[in-house]
């Protein structure tokens, strides 16, 4: 939207009809309004402009996001997990086992070694980002997002059969020239396992929340989940 103009020539008034047609079509309208923010404050520090004209850019009412569609219920999960194992297709079955139970976020699942699992631990202290230079390698979400997840005898059994098949792979999940799988993947995936059956696609951010309601339903309390899924703020988990 903005790429051919010089930085130091965008006005507020500009910005603010950016950010009003975002808000209008995009779910994550206000998610780019701070990034136009960030890259402003950038810009400023490095002498390409004098001013940050989003500083008065106020966001509208934002899209919002069907929230009933954002996670599988138990039986929808299995559903899901079953027309996965048609597929017979192990790094699938791998890949969709682990988001739904571990309920790590996608960018710590795809950033995972084979060092970071240890029986039936799994250590997430890193994540997949996407920075200007595409996707890279970067810390987590927050310092609460470094921990251990405890998996089940059938996630353990399922990473023995797939490390069986890569046993020199650097990671669980492996793209081209020994970097992680591309952050898109798991997406198309997810639609074409779907495709031709009635059960509706979930983002893959919901499997995370997925994960969150069977914690609650099997009897966790919330400082456990929170502990979890990383959070550092209880109000986040609740």
């Amino acid at each position: 939207a903005l790429g051919d103009q010089k930085i130091a020539s965008l006005t507020p008034l500009q910005m603010q009809e950016q950010v009003n047609a975002w808000s209008k079509k995009l779910v994550y309208g206000r998610k780019l309004k701070g990034l136009m923010n960030n890259i402003f404050k950038y810009a400023i520090r490095h002498g390409y402009t004098d001013t940050n004209p989003m500083v008065s850019v106020v966001t509208t009412g934002r899209k919002q996001a069907d929230k009933s569609s954002d996670f599988y219920d138990k039986d929808e999960l299995k559903t899901f997990l079953d027309l996965v194992d048609q597929t017979k297709d192990l790094e699938k079955i791998t890949l969709f086992r682990l988001l739904a139970f571990t309920g790590a976020r996608k960018g710590e699942v795809l950033a995972l070694e084979w060092a970071d699992w240890t029986d039936s631990t799994l250590a997430i202290n890193k994540a997949v980002t996407r920075g200007f230079g595409g996707e890279e390698i970067g810390p987590t979400k927050n310092a609460s997002s470094k921990r251990l997840i405890s998996l089940d005898p059938k996630t353990i059994e399922l990473l023995k059969k797939w490390q069986a098949e890569n046993p020199d792979n650097k990671y669980i999940f492996q793209g081209e020239e020994e970097k992680p799988m591309p952050g898109s993947l798991p997406r198309k995936w997810l639609l074409q396992v779907l495709k031709g059956h009635k059960l509706r696609p979930i983002r893959i951010h919901g499997f995370r929340h997925t994960h969150a309601s069977l914690c609650f339903e099997a009897g966790m309390t919330l400082k456990q989940v929170q502990h979890r899924l990383g959070h550092s703020d209880l109000k986040t988990t609740m």
